[in-house]
């Protein structure tokens, strides 16, 4: 069914369907004040999936509770198999014009997907953005950014790269964006989310989707709330699956390399400086455990020897790169030696 919707300023448009994919992993703390906000919206030709994802707890049993007071609510099971997996098969499960996410511990404005849909449509952009405010659930602090981007703008690939890569503005998060299913029907290089990739899994699905696209559009009112239980996620102790991100920001890095060759540098300079933050956690940890991951991760280096003269790429990648190429005790020796000395610098 296809409603109109009348604006502020007497404008017309068709209301679409929009399918709204929501992952579902133990949260019933949260689900409810989730799938409320998601019920209240505006924008009313919803389509709203959630994937329950193996819960071990009352989760799934919310959600079906949820069903039956909203027709629009459809609930799938499937056992734990990552967010990947539910959101590939919750896409399977979706017949909306557009496509959008949400993280089930997370909420949203009352007009959330109203004004994602407006601006796509009165831009006529492929991929829809908005803004997000993060919230610490430990301290209930809510913390305000400086934004790169003001007020609602049309953004070339070029542009909407740079921010969503970066750690700025509205970055490669799925749950601030609304995607022509345009994307999920003729999807060739990839299929849609890689199971084998938990971390930035998000980002590589937004930075694929961003190259395919001829229009950006982005609005910098905060209307999605963000919330981080881990304030200390990008720094917390190494494990195997960390290394995924480097799988894709690497992907990424290479995807733009025909499409964006002027941002290629750009790219590679993050992806070459998360895999030192990776090593320099390993080595904090516990050097000779994570030996063979230490190495493995080098190895990568050394393919970007090249890119060590391109002027994108940071001082501390070429200070830290040749270092790390003739011995990793060595590096290991002068950064715990520049630590030292700027602990002594700040005394």
């Amino acid at each position: 069914m296809i409603k109109k919707i009348k604006t502020k300023k007497r404008f017309y448009f068709k209301q679409q369907l929009i399918s709204v994919i929501i992952p579902v992993y133990n949260v019933e703390k949260y689900i409810e004040k989730c799938l409320q906000s998601v019920i209240k919206q505006t924008y009313r030709n919803l389509e709203i999936i959630l994937i329950d994802d193996g819960s071990t707890d009352n989760s799934l049993k919310v959600c079906q509770n949820f069903k039956k007071l909203d027709k629009r609510i459809k609930v799938f099971s499937q056992k734990n198999c990552g967010v990947s997996s539910a959101r590939n098969l919750g896409i399977s499960k979706a017949r909306g014009a557009y496509i959008g996410f949400i993280d089930s511990d997370d909420w949203i404005e009352h007009d959330f997907f109203f004004t994602l849909y407006r601006n796509i449509i009165l831009s006529k952009a492929d991929i829809s953005i908005i803004n997000y405010q993060k919230v610490y659930a430990q301290s209930i602090k809510i913390e305000n950014e400086t934004e790169t981007v003001t007020e609602k703008q049309v953004l070339s690939p070029y542009k909407a790269l740079i921010l969503c890569n970066s750690n700025e503005s509205f970055q490669g998060f799925l749950w601030n964006k609304l995607f022509s299913n345009k994307f999920f029907n003729k999807c060739d290089s990839m299929q849609y989310f890689d199971t084998e990739i938990s971390i930035c899994e998000d980002l590589l699905w937004s930075s694929y989707c961003i190259l395919q696209s001829k229009k950006i559009v982005y609005d910098s009112r905060k209307k999605y709330y963000y919330l981080i239980r881990n304030e200390s996620a990008y720094w917390s102790p190494f494990n195997k699956n960390k290394i995924s991100e480097l799988d894709a920001r690497e992907k990424i890095a290479q995807m733009v390399q025909e499409t964006l060759p002027e941002i290629s540098g750009y790219l590679v300079n993050i992806f070459l400086n998360r895999a030192i933050d990776l090593i320099i956690i390993m080595t904090k940890e516990d050097k000779n455990k994570y030996k063979n991951e230490i190495k493995k991760i080098v190895c990568r280096l050394k393919k970007y020897k090249k890119w060590l003269r391109n002027s994108e790429i940071s001082l501390r990648v070429k200070l830290y790169s040749p270092l790390l190429f003739i011995s990793a005790n060595l590096f290991c020796r002068v950064y715990n030696g520049f630590v030292f000395l700027k602990r002594i610098c700040e005394k």
